[in-house]
């Protein structure tokens, strides 16, 4: 969404409204549903209990989930996430950004067996 927002990622606006009305079913825990990909927890959790509480109930569940959880100082969510003990933690650097899918994949692969 281009233009005005009490939301902006960037240059971006975003509709909060319609983000909880696509997303939130989505991030509903699915036994049907083997893997959850999400990006950018640390925008949006600043922004939404609901996807917060989403989450929590995501990674407290059986399911995989793979995210980008990336560094928001003015929230405490992002680093809570990083610090749960039932997290593996990658970082991307440029030396290693390369080989991280192949290491992702290897994960997931040595998980679901």
């Amino acid at each position: 969404m281009h233009g005005q927002s009490d939301y902006q990622l960037g240059r971006y606006g975003v509709d909060m409204e319609l983000f909880h009305r696509i997303m939130m079913p989505q991030l509903q825990v699915d036994t049907a549903v083997d893997l959850y990909l999400i990006d950018e927890v640390a925008e949006i959790a600043p922004w939404s209990s609901q996807f917060m509480a989403a989450m929590d109930n995501l990674l407290d569940s059986d399911r995989l989930v793979v995210a980008i959880v990336g560094m928001n100082p003015r929230h405490p969510y992002p680093n809570e996430v990083r610090e749960r003990d039932d997290v593996d933690l990658w970082e991307v650097e440029e030396d290693n950004r390369d080989q991280l899918l192949s290491d992702v994949v290897g994960w997931i692969r040595r998980l679901k067996q």
